[in-house]
């Protein structure tokens, strides 16, 4: 008896899947976008807060560590602070190497062939052997910036940017200068004055002298008032959130000082013509709290 032939099954067909491709719509896109701009517009202005925190803390701790510098120098020269040679205005201390000279701790800067002066001789004797450490990162304005100012702003081809070759620049200013008279008693600071703060010894007032600070003089028209031809913004290194000026005193303590016009009342006795090496000098001590001349005698509201 034989065995039927059983026949293979057929597979059943089936007819491919065919899956849904999901896609965003032109609305969700859309919806998705305006979400991702409103967030980057609340988080980016804190960002910049946030970023400029940073570099106003680095610009205090350059004002503390080159305070420390400078109360080195006055305990290996019985008290005294680095001089600025007799040509140095008031108003131009951020200049660490020019082309005048000074019989006593005269050094001549090997690259520049000018001599060292002011905060600058931190360097000539190696108190401080940074560079970077007179410079406030929250500057804008290019020669007051490393490596710009160190070589007098003649490091690149930047057409904006003057270039002195023999000069050195920090973008700080120091409290001691060597100049007096020359000029109207509006822009000059009197024989007095000079011999005030260059007769100071760490340790013989009862209270600290303010001695090294952000740039606070907004320039002029002419060199001897300041950087010429800038604006006042580019110069003040904080100049929002709020306006102030980092400022180191002969204790080693640092202080941001921030006072209702304090930017505005520099911009005013520039504008008026009047800021220079007296202004800059009755600056000083308001930020030392010690006196109110630059209201009284520029005249400021």
């Amino acid at each position: 008896m034989s065995t039927p032939i059983r026949s293979a099954p057929v597979p059943e067909y089936r007819a491919p899947t065919r899956h849904r491709t999901s896609a965003f719509t032109l609305i969700e896109l859309l919806v998705v976008m305006a979400i991702i701009t409103i967030l980057a517009a609340l988080l980016v202005p804190s960002l910049k807060k946030a970023l400029e925190a940073g570099r106003r803390a680095a610009c205090s701790s350059n004002n503390h560590q080159m305070a420390v510098g400078l109360a080195m120098w006055a305990n290996d020269h019985d008290g005294y602070l680095p001089r600025s040679q007799r040509g140095q205005n008031a108003s131009l201390t951020f200049e660490i190497c020019n082309g005048f000279e000074h019989g006593e701790y005269q050094v001549r800067d090997g690259r520049t062939g000018y001599f060292w002066t002011g905060q600058g001789l931190l360097y000539a004797y190696d108190y401080v052997s940074d560079p970077k450490l007179v410079y406030c990162p929250s500057q804008r304005f290019k020669l007051f910036t490393y490596p710009s100012g160190w070589s007098g702003g003649c490091d690149d081809n930047d057409d904006a940017t003057p270039c002195f070759h023999n000069f050195r620049f920090s973008g700080y200013y120091y409290r001691i200068y060597g100049q007096w008279g020359g000029g109207s008693a509006a822009v000059s600071a009197t024989q007095e004055e000079v011999e005030k703060v260059q007769s100071y010894r760490l340790g013989n007032r009862e209270k600290p002298l303010a001695v090294f600070a952000d740039i606070f003089h907004p320039g002029g028209p002419i060199w001897w008032y300041g950087p010429p031809g800038f604006p006042a913004d580019t110069l003040w290194p904080h100049n929002q959130d709020p306006a102030g000026v980092n400022v180191a005193f002969t204790d080693g303590h640092v202080e941001f000082i921030s006072r209702p016009r304090m930017m505005d009342w520099g911009v005013e006795a520039q504008l008026a013509g009047r800021a220079g090496d007296s202004f800059v000098t009755r600056y000083w001590e308001w930020l030392e709290g010690s006196s109110d001349r630059l209201q009284q005698d520029f005249n400021l509201p």
